[in-house]
Formats: C-alpha cells, structure tokens, sequence
C-alpha cells in the first residue's frame, strides 16, 4: 500500500485543531502519518500536540507561511520521508470515522486522479457548503449551487465526478502530480486561491480531477465570540486589499490572467466578481437587520 501523508497547517486555533486530530484518531483505517504545521500559534496549539498527540509529527514557521507556505513546508517534508500519496486537510472540518478509508478505495479506483472532498454543514439536514468547480461558466463565474439541501443531488450527485478545481480541505493527491507541476504557488496566492491553481494546473498536464461526492468533510457552526460586530462597509472595502481575505484584489486578478481562456474577457470578469461580493455583502447585511 501507497504511503500517505495528511497534511494540516493550523494557526492560533487550539481546540478547533484538536478536535479535528480526534477525528483522525478514530479512522477504520490508519496506515497513515499526519503531519502538522504549525505557523506561529501563540495559543499554545503545539503544547497541545506534543502532550495529547505525541505520535504527530510537528514543524513550525514563524507567522508568515500562511496555508500555501505551510501547507508546502509540510508536503515537501513528507515526500523527503517516501510518501506516495498527500492529504491536504484544514483543521476546523470533522471528518467521518471511514473518511481516510473511502479515499483510499477511491484511490484505487483512479490511481493517477486527484480527489477533493465535497464541503457540508454539520447541521441536519446537511447543506452543500462548496463541491470544487463541478460546473463553470467562464462568462457569468457561476458553478454549482452553495446552501442547497444535498437530497436534490441524490441522483445526478454522486460517486466521482469530473471537476474543474478541488478545494484543498480535503483533497487526496499522488506524489506523481507533485513530480510533474511542482507544489502550490505560495508567491502568487499565498493564501487563498492556491488550490484551484494547483488543481488546474494538474488538469493541464493531464491528470484527472475528480470530486468525491460520498466522502464529505463537514463545517461544524461556530458560535460567534461574544462582543463580535458586524462587518461594516468599511472593513468590507478594505478586505479587497487584506492577503488573508478571499476578497484579496491582486490574488482574484492574477488567478484570472493565468487561467481564465478568455483574455479579453478579464476585466469584465473581475468586475462582475467584485460586483457579485457586493451583492452577497449587501444581501447579508440585510438579513441581518431583518432578524434582529
């Protein structure tokens, strides 16, 4: 059997982190080794590991990886040590006992394709948070319905499905893609945006990019810490120019110029997106004071 690495970059998110390692405590299969960076926590998360999860393995950066950097650091370390296949995994998602076990069986059934779990509320009935790209219009940047109910896609969603990017909360990838097109692109999205580029620069050199739409990580509700305040309209036009944001400007521009098949459509592209987190901001705020 294939070795495999599970790759988790946490920061500043102690029990949140723990919680998620718990999960891969239980799993039905357990021939793996987890790795975890840990980039600058001063909430004592690496305390935590050391005394609770001692057989992880545990490297540090200083603050400045953010999750492509760390989430570099931890694969470069794991295919120094032989590993032959890489889980990329975000701490704060819950995992089911025979998660690890489904990508393994998936595994086997395309052994040369890069898998990517589909994203679920934890609440019942379960809502379909993000499934990759599975369908994309290149002109109006819409994809697969968010916040659905997952019942309406029993039948035309399920098994592995063909997908456009896969999201990196879960996502299963052969050593061999990393031996073709490098690892993620820390320089240019250090942040946000690095694994629908890795996903579709794989794509481009030929892998297949499949989504496992029976092998979900699930986002539990985090309750909103006390004296938390609505994003105002202010915050919101400065997130445009915050790295660790999605909104991030310069990282929505440059995943267009490399990958958008229509150049000349850029700019009206970029504008219908920044136009479309407008709405979204505005739709928001507008349910909130509808609830109050």
């Amino acid at each position: 059997m294939c070795k495999l690495s599970i790759i988790i970059p946490v920061h500043n998110r102690r029990e949140i982190t723990r919680r998620c390692l718990k999960c891969l405590q239980k799993q039905t299969y357990s021939d793996f080794d987890i790795i975890v960076i840990d980039d600058g926590s001063t909430d004592g998360t690496s305390e935590m590991i050391k005394k609770d999860f001692p057989e992880i393995i545990l490297l540090h950066g200083d603050g400045n990886l953010w999750w492509t950097g760390a989430t570099n650091l931890g694969i470069k370390y794991a295919l120094k040590k032989g590993a032959e296949l890489i889980l990329t995994l975000n701490d704060d998602v819950l995992i089911k006992e025979d998660y690890i076990e489904n990508f393994i069986i998936a595994h086997k059934e395309q052994p040369h394709a890069l898998i990517g779990s589909i994203n679920l509320s934890q609440e019942e009935p379960p809502r379909l948070l993000s499934a990759g790209n599975i369908s994309l219009n290149h002109w109006t940047a819409k994809c697969i319905k968010r916040g659905q109910i997952l019942s309406p896609y029993s039948n035309a969603f399920s098994g592995l499905l063909f997908s456009y990017t896969l999201p990196g909360r879960g996502t299963l990838i052969p050593r061999t893609v990393f031996d073709a097109i490098g690892l993620f692109d820390e320089k240019h999205f250090p942040h946000y945006a690095a694994d629908d580029d890795f996903s579709l620069r794989a794509k481009k050199a030929g892998f297949n990019i499949l989504i496992h739409t029976e092998n979900p990580v699930f986002s539990p509700h985090e309750p909103k810490r006390a004296g938390g305040t609505e994003q105002t309209i202010t915050s919101f036009l400065k997130s445009f120019f915050i790295l660790h944001n999605p909104n991030y400007l310069p990282v929505l521009i440059r995943y267009n110029i490399r990958h958008h098949p229509y150049k000349l459509y850029i700019p009206a592209f970029v504008f219908l997106e920044i136009t479309r987190r407008f709405f979204s901001y505005f739709l928001t705020r507008w349910e909130a004071i509808k609830n109050r």
